[in-house]
């Protein structure tokens, strides 16, 4: 959650929310899922929050690295 913070693509807020879902509705989800599910993220940030995360520099596509 807070590499999405630092890219700007959700905020304290959004996170804590997440979490709270994670918690008491989805455990087996991830953060970013959950948050990709509510919209928040798109795609794209997920996927260069987990590039960040795993220190992949990317290609063509997180699929290509089996990131999403």
């Amino acid at each position: 959650g807070d590499i999405l913070v630092t890219l700007g693509a959700a905020t304290q807020s959004d996170i804590i929310e997440a979490r709270r879902v994670q918690r008491q509705e989805e455990p087996d989800k991830r953060i970013g899922e959950i948050l990709l599910g509510m919209g928040v993220i798109s795609d794209d940030d997920l996927c260069r929050a987990l590039s960040l995360q795993r220190d992949i520099v990317l290609g063509s596509s997180c699929k290509e690295h089996e990131l999403l």
